[in-house]
């Protein structure tokens, strides 16, 4: 079995440390793992994920799409307030896609 790159732990630390940056100060965990489809921010745990194998096909590719989606679930950490309560499920929904269209703005 191959060895992923972001197994190995100069490039995991490399990420987490860039999306720590990013964070500005605020106090998150950061993991990539493939348990999540490409990214989620979970505010009340303090937890950004991020899956390095959901785009692209190289190494580098990834490594880069990586970096967009930490970046993108930062911008969620910064500036996406109150949720609504998960079991409005199609609130929540609503609220992701508006959330997620005024961050990538």
């Amino acid at each position: 079995m191959a060895v992923k790159w972001w197994w190995r732990r100069a490039n995991v630390e490399r990420l987490t440390n860039w999306a720590l940056y990013l964070l500005q100060g605020r106090r998150y965990r950061v993991e990539l793992t493939d348990v999540v489809p490409t990214g989620a921010h979970y505010p009340k745990e303090k937890l950004i994920r991020a899956n390095p194998g959901a785009f692209g096909k190289s190494d580098e590719e990834q490594f880069t799409a990586t970096q967009g989606v930490l970046a993108h679930e930062v911008g969620h950490a910064l500036f996406t307030g109150a949720w609504p309560d998960q079991r409005e499920g199609a609130l929540c929904l609503l609220v992701n896609i508006l959330e997620d269209e005024r961050i990538e703005h």
